[in-house]
């Protein structure tokens, strides 16, 4: 378990360990996802490296820079101590100089739900790697070979529903190449074997979605494949590199399924024996040329050849103004190549609608829907959780409409409206959103940008991370939570609770409701202005506003050194130490039992500090001190005026009965001493009264009083 926090080093695993394949060791980021993060301190070394290590999981980082983010491998090269039972999950990698993800001479690596990005090698890279699993990953911004590869001999892996994109070369590589001395003893003849890649969306990549170099018995179905249009090819199947003294030829693959989309050819089959070559079933879009094999290679293309009936789909290809187009009991792809507004109806099978460069209005109804607006202004209909939606980069001004209970907008889309029942998760993306709720406890966070959010009737909470997002709320809209990870945060209107969950120094402003405004761990800045509010700080040196008598903060023991600002008469409440008087009026401060430091405004004040040795400060104005019986002890005037002119301040001693003030030689400490009833010398106290030298005792009803 690694708490919170950054920590510059590069990590080293034991190759053993406590751990076994039921109950292995957790490296685990403990206080929540990339609250703890790793960054190289070599940048020649992976920044967490293992060799040979077993039953191992990895959760939950963010890793930067280094050589490789995460790097297992075996111990040795003898093949007889590999790596087993490894479980990558959940981390953000970014950075890295080579590959993000290394694993070379493994068996049973999980490599799931991790994001990365900008590396300088592959984002995921399998070398001798078998019976594995990729899946759930969001891999981009890699300038090596691949985002995904395996290769090396790599057998039974699975690479499933992960999101490749903005690569600069191809997308899944099935094979590679590989010199002799890296491949398990005893492989015969391949690169990949038994490789199945499945539900993956990979979009804007320089060169192929898919290529396969020496892959025998593996497959690709259920796949979005966007290829670079300006790239011969959009899927590749050919031998493996000849870095082996045996030439690896591809076998026995499959290809069906796929909406593979923007080729200019849709495949190439290399020369060579690359036999048993099978595509099939594939719905494609905006492809010019067909495929391209050789003689030498076998290949059935008998369910592409000619105008394809694809899965029993109906290809249709609207090139006219048309207004709309509805779907019957047929699976459908249906694409728009026009400008005008165009509207798609699907029906309840799984269905691929296209727009055009026009404002599109797609609506697959019941099935699992992949639907692609293109340019314009458009909108999508989701009430499917398996919808998929695809948007361009400056595609428009886009809006998903949707039933589901939650949902995270996909990439370039822009505005979400909620138009189910009961309570909504809405979450944005980097784009500047407008997020809107429904009538239940929704749930909003735009994310990146300059976000909008709407939650309308419930208790919703929203989530904000920039100083610019802005909430929207109704009167009798509920109770409303703001969650901020921006460090200057204002409620909106009719929002009641602020609460920060950063780590920084806080500066919370509240609105007219009684709100609740909660800090964090740093110094941070309270003001709930009108209402009667709540405020927490927390750890750090906090400064709270006061302006209503029914304003309450929350403190506790041992939680920094913190400050009231009042407009108003105010008693420091409980582990608050200092009060400080702000406006024009004649109001009054009273302390609590530590030592606090009370200060005065222009005005005419009380100031009684209480228990504790405190400092008081009247300010202009004639004030008068409050000393009371067994809490005076200590306590310090810092400026007292007015000494024995009968004006100015006033000291007020209360319960010493008919006490004297005697001044402790010719300094200016004061010893009060109570008659007899109530103690007498034995219950004396001193006070300090700086600068205070003339303070007249023969007449001390000028300056001071006992009240009794």
């Amino acid at each position: 378990m690694v708490k919170a926090g950054t920590y510059v080093e590069n990590v080293k695993l034991p190759s053993s360990g406590p751990g076994t394949s039921s109950a292995p060791v957790w490296l685990v980021s403990a206080d929540g996802a990339q609250s703890a993060k790793i960054i190289a301190a070599d940048p020649a070394k992976s920044v967490i490296t293992g060799l040979g290590t077993d039953n191992f999981v990895i959760d939950g980082f963010e890793i930067r820079g280094g050589n490789r983010g995460i790097q297992f491998s075996q111990s040795g090269s003898s093949f007889t101590n590999m790596v087993s039972n490894i479980v990558i999950s959940n981390n953000v990698i970014s950075g890295t100089s080579d590959d993000a993800i290394k694993i070379s001479q493994g068996n049973r690596v999980f490599v799931v739900g991790n994001t990365t990005s900008n590396t300088g090698g592959e984002g995921i890279d399998f070398l001798a790697v078998n019976d594995s699993v990729v899946a759930g990953n969001e891999v981009s911004g890699a300038r090596g070979a691949a985002g995904i590869f395996a290769k090396g001999g790599s057998t039974n892996v699975l690479m499933d529903g992960n999101y490749v994109h903005d690569i600069g070369k191809d997308g899944i590589i099935i094979g590679g190449w590989t010199e002799d001395q890296f491949f398990r003893p005893g492989f015969t003849g391949y690169e990949a074997k038994n490789v199945v890649v499945s539900g993956n969306q990979i979009e804007n990549i320089g060169q192929r979605p898919l290529n396969v170099l020496g892959g025998q018995s593996s497959a690709a179905f259920g796949n979005f494949f966007e290829a670079n249009p300006n790239y011969p090819t959009v899927i590749n199947v050919g031998s493996g590199y000849p870095q082996s003294a045996n030439v690896a030829y591809s076998r026995d693959i499959d290809i069906f399924d796929n909406f593979i989309s923007r080729g200019s050819k849709l495949i190439t089959v290399q020369s060579g024996n690359n036999n048993d070559i099978v595509f099939s079933d594939n719905t494609l879009n905006q492809i010019t040329s067909p495929i391209s094999y050789t003689k030498d290679d076998v290949i059935d293309v008998a369910a592409f050849a000619g105008a394809p009936d694809l899965l029993s789909t109906i290809p249709v290809d609207i090139s006219t103004a048309a207004a709309s187009f509805n779907l019957d009991n047929r699976q459908v792809s249906v694409t728009y190549t026009g400008s005008a507004t165009f509207r798609a109806n699907g029906n309840h099978l799984d269905n691929v609608l296209i727009g055009g460069s026009g404002n599109d209005i797609l609506d697959g109804k019941l099935g699992a829907d992949r639907l692609v607006g293109g340019a314009g202004n458009d909108k999508y209909i989701v009430d499917n959780i398996n919808d998929v939606v695809v948007e361009l980069r400056d595609g428009g001004q886009d809006i998903v409409e949707t039933t589901l209970n939650r949902f995270v907008l996909p990439e370039n889309v822009e505005v979400l409206t909620f138009k189910g029942n009961g309570a909504f998760t809405g979450v944005g993306n980097d784009a500047a959103n407008t997020i809107s709720g429904g009538v239940g406890d929704d749930f909003l966070d735009g994310k990146g940008g300059a976000d909008r959010l709407l939650g309308g009737a419930g208790n919703d909470t929203y989530v904000v991370d920039n100083t610019a997002d802005s909430i929207v709320e109704y009167a009798s809209g509920g109770t409303d939570t703001v969650l901020s990870s921006a460090t200057d945060y204002t409620l909106a209107k009719f929002v009641e609770n602020l609460t920060y969950l950063g780590e920084d120094n806080f500066r919370g402003i509240g609105n007219d409701l009684a709100n609740t405004i909660t800090g964090g761990i740093g110094n941070d800045v309270l003001d709930g202005r009108a209402g009667a509010d709540t405020l927490v700080g927390g750890a750090g040196n906090d400064v709270y506003y006061v302006d209503d008598a029914g304003d309450l903060i929350v403190e506790k023991a041992g939680q920094g050194l913190d400050e009231v600002i009042s407009k108003i008469s105010y008693t420091l409440q409980s582990n608050v130490e200092n009060l400080t008087l702000t406006g024009k009026n004649a109001i009054d401060a009273f302390g609590n039992n530590l030592a606090n430091i009370l200060k005065g405004n222009g005005a005419s004040n009380k100031l009684d500090g209480g228990a504790g040795a405190d400092i008081l400060t009247g300010g202009s104005g004639a004030d008068t001190f409050i000393f009371k019986k067994g809490e005076a002890n200590g306590d310090r005037v810092t400026d007292f005026s007015g000494a024995g002119k009968v004006l100015g301040d006033t000291l007020m001693f209360v319960g010493y009965g008919a006490g004297t003030l005697s001044q402790v030689g010719k300094s200016d400490y004061y010893v009060i001493t109570p008659d007899s009833a109530h103690g007498g010398a034995a219950a004396a106290e001193t006070i300090h009264l700086a600068g205070v030298f003339n303070l007249d005792l023969t007449h001390g009803q000028n300056d001071y009083s006992f009240v009794i």
